[in-house]
């Protein structure tokens, strides 16, 4: 397979595709670099990745019983856990200054590049002191503090400390929760039973998971709520950080104080904007206290019973969502863990950099997005060796796609724009399809988000991102072993290569190499039983389709 082209040379490492003027139609390897080096697809890598993990653990015992309620709404509450949240400290900066020692007391942001449009993604404390912020605009952030030094991104090391983390609160207790490579739910009820002084205890257990997550990922600092439930732990790891000690825990009996005076409603679970201003406009609430001051039944009128529920518990320290277990078992099958860390649906999108001025641009463009997604269907375990392809662990296939696309608002000021190549503002548009077949194969896949492209009528200067989006997903019964995902690119493409030559017809083709295996090849590729994420794949798949007849 060929190499990408070799950056250029103001192009940072982890850095996307930010050359000057180099937008999806003048970088013919854009999207490949944009998914090489973007933070949100680090996230979605990640959800893989710890699906891989999970799939090879052994299944976790039974959780054991809560302690009895003493909480508000003794009436239907079922009692209370004890519930860690280990929350990694500036994550990406940590790292950065664990692999740089001469980085420790300054202040450091980590970015995709050194321009002033750049993003801050995460700094240290030392620059949060000088008024920096995550999200912040580099210009900015330089303003505040001319001092800052720039990190790039490390995906692989963000990668290998998530892992060390998993294990270490693994082997505290099975029941773990990862919610992101930096972020993870532990219930140590039965680790704290038995205690007498259970809060006590709880402290204890945590300032030990802190020593514990620093040794095992190279001293990496974090911070340790202790909560009663999911909810209550988060509150309490936020005010845990930096300046706080590391940790902090809310009491069962404790509850209704910690959500006093102060805390935003916001900060509640499934309390977002349109809540929030719904509660602002109808009962002048912005606070849990304020929240806390209105009846069920008034919630209701305006909310609906369910949404009216979940507030009344949440604004009395009963979390909504604690009916759901912590877990955290092995096995890649159906309805197991591993499926369920995959999420309810998978895709592929970007919204930066994306310039188009033909339809055959949109359409490529399409094509990679679908085989990016696509290949996010399949979820593989770890190669046996450096030329070993790895093993399959689950393979799911989807019944509806969507298309998103970032319209051009005409006319906006451009001062609205983040850098030179932001979308600005735009009219989202979605469609989508739910299709009779199942659909595993990107090309598939692209096939029906071009007929929803098509439809839209959109003239192509006008956009400024797409997205490619696989929902209502169910386990694949395809046996198929021609199904390639990044790790497998190379292999993959050299046997297709191998079975292929320049030909015309499927009848007087010239196979290079075993017949049996190439006619093999070709079936599943006619037939879209061939999963690729990798773009150039996809390339050299079509390439192949168009020459046989």
């Amino acid at each position: 397979m060929a190499s990408l082209p070799a950056p250029a040379a103001d192009h940072q490492p982890g850095a996307p595709p930010r050359q000057r003027g180099r937008s999806s139609k003048e970088d013919p390897h854009f999207v490949e670099r944009f998914f090489a080096s973007s933070r949100l697809h680090f996230i979605g890598s990640w959800r893989r990745r710890y699906a891989t993990l999970l799939a090879a653990l052994p299944p976790p015992p039974p959780l054991p019983a809560p302690f009895p309620c003493t909480c508000s709404t003794s009436t239907v509450c079922v009692g209370h856990r004890i519930i860690l949240l280990v929350d990694m400290d500036a994550f990406f900066a940590a790292v950065a200054v664990r692999e740089n020692p001469r980085l420790k007391g300054k202040p450091v942001a980590v970015c995709w590049g050194g321009g002033n449009s750049a993003e801050v993604s995460s700094c240290t404390y030392e620059a949060r002191a000088l008024g920096v912020k995550k999200g912040m605009w580099l210009q900015q952030a330089r303003r505040l503090c001319p001092s800052l030094v720039l990190a790039p991104y490390n995906f692989d090391a963000y990668h290998a400390a998530g892992e060390s983390l998993l294990r270490a609160l693994r082997n505290i207790s099975p029941h773990t929760d990862a919610v992101s490579c930096d972020e993870m739910f532990v219930d140590v009820t039965h680790v704290i039973s038995g205690n007498g002084d259970v809060d006590a205890a709880s402290e204890a257990l945590a300032i030990r998971v802190r020593s514990a997550v620093a040794e095992a990922t190279g001293g990496l600092p974090c911070s340790v709520g202790v909560g009663p439930n999911r909810m209550l732990a988060k509150l309490a790891a936020t005010r845990a950080k930096p300046p706080a000690s590391g940790v902090h825990v809310i009491t069962a009996n404790g509850a209704i104080d910690a959500l006093g005076d102060g805390v935003s409603a916001r900060d509640l679970p499934g309390v977002g904007r349109s809540t929030a201003e719904a509660l602002l406009k109808h009962f002048n609430a912005t606070t849990v206290v304020d929240l806390r001051a209105i009846s069920e039944a008034r919630l209701a009128a305006r909310f609906g019973p369910k949404i009216a529920k979940s507030l009344y518990l949440a604004s009395r320290g009963c979390d909504p969502r604690a009916g759901a277990a912590i877990s955290a078992g092995g096995g890649g099958g159906e309805g197991s863990n591993a499926e369920a860390a995959l999420g309810k649906s998978v895709g592929a999108q970007v919204s930066w950099g994306v310039r188009m001025d033909t339809v055959d641009q949109v359409h490529d463009f399409i094509d990679k997005l679908a085989a990016e997604a696509a290949g996010r269907l399949v979820l593989y375990g770890d190669a046996a060796g450096p030329n070993e392809a790895p093993p399959v662990l689950h393979r799911r296939e989807a019944r509806t796609v969507s298309l998103r696309v970032w319209r051009a608002v005409k006319g906006a000021s451009e001062s609205m724009r983040k850098g030179m190549l932001g979308h600005g503002v735009c009219d989202i548009i979605q469609r989508s399809v739910t299709t009779t077949t199942a659909l595993r194969s990107s090309m598939a896949v692209a096939e029906h988000v071009r007929r929803l492209w098509t439809a839209l009528r959109i003239p192509p200067e006008e956009v400024r991102g797409l997205g490619v989006h696989l929902s209502r997903l169910e386990s694949s019964s395809s046996s198929s072993s021609w199904n390639f995902d990044d790790a497998a690119t190379a292999t993959a493409a050299k046997s297709i290569k191998q079975f292929f030559a320049g030909t015309t017809s499927a009848e007087d083709a010239t196979f290079v190499g075993d017949p049996e295996a190439a006619a093999a090849a070709w079936n599943a590729i006619d037939s879209g039983d061939v999963l690729c994420n990798a773009s150039e794949l996809f390339e050299l798949v079509r390439h192949a389709s168009s020459n046989v007849q």
